[in-house]
């Protein structure tokens, strides 16, 4: 069975009803490379953050105990160690983080 010709391109109701019609083995299957390339065309693109904005890595001595306490008090919150820390610095600083 064939489908019938594309009707007006501008007439969207039209398109999708024709659209509906077409079998799904109309098509050829795709090829990995092709599955790999639509897999990553398919994928949430996030803007680059800038360079200001970015987190840096730091080397930090806390005491066990303290550690052991902001550590489960990050498990508890269902956030990352990182952010407590960043959290009361920014409370001591009185700055926003961005």
């Amino acid at each position: 069975m064939k489908p019938k010709p594309t009707p007006d391109e501008n007439d969207f109701a039209a398109l999708d009803t024709w659209a509906q019609t077409l079998p799904l083995h109309a098509g050829r299957p795709l090829t990995p490379t092709q599955r790999r390339k639509e897999s990553r065309a398919r994928r949430p693109i996030r803007p680059a953050k800038l360079a200001s904005a970015k987190s840096k890595r730091v080397m930090i001595s806390i005491p066990p105990t303290l550690l052991k306490s902001a550590s489960l008090y990050a498990q508890k919150t269902h956030r990352t160690l990182s952010g407590p820390i960043a959290e009361s610095l920014t409370k001591k600083n009185g700055r926003k983080t961005s």
